[in-house]
């Protein structure tokens, strides 16, 4: 997505988030696009693509608040659509044909950009203790609620929170302000 592209869908989230419907609805338009666009080539046929571009769009308006105004909204956007794309990927194998998972493993399979990112964010949570690990992970990939974290761990809400805060200065220290 060039640079004023993505200013622009930054535009339309954020007055969307401040409750501008009009905003949201010209958000939702073009995300959609985009995520369509992004997995096309990664799903098989039309309905099952229809399926992940709606879980992604449902998942942004879920995780909203997570979005960080001082980061671009494309990265966001298009992590939301991977993770979704790989949740289809995993509902499938349950259901399984090994040799339609082999080929729709390989669609999925990271470009090399996703690729370095993901080795230096796997060298960041390296970094971290088995339980900022262990909370950061289920805060931020896998959408639990620190109250949830609390009681799927046996810690206190308070306990989580710190222990997730202490992670995210590790993090930040190892990733520098990005």
């Amino acid at each position: 997505m060039d640079p004023e592209s993505e200013q622009q869908l930054a535009c339309l989230f954020q007055r969307a988030q401040a409750g501008d419907r009009a905003s949201y609805q010209q958000f939702l338009v073009w995300t959609r696009q985009l995520v369509t666009r992004a997995l096309r080539s990664r799903v098989r046929s039309t309905a099952e693509l229809d399926d992940v571009v709606q879980e992604t769009l449902l998942s942004i308006h879920r995780y909203r608040h997570t979005y960080d105004p001082a980061r671009p909204i494309g990265p966001w956007i298009h992590t939301i659509a991977l993770n979704r794309f790989r949740d289809h990927l995993r509902a499938r194998a349950r259901e399984g044909n090994p040799r339609e998972l082999e080929q729709d493993a390989k669609a999925a399979a990271a470009s090399p950009d996703e690729t370095a990112t993901l080795s230096l964010l796997h060298g960041a949570l390296g970094a971290l203790s088995a339980a900022q690990r262990e909370v950061i992970w289920l805060l931020k990939f896998e959408g639990y609620s620190v109250l949830e974290i609390a009681e799927r761990t046996g810690r206190s809400t308070a306990s989580v929170k710190i222990t997730a805060h202490r992670g995210y200065r590790v993090l930040r220290a190892r990733l520098g302000s990005r």
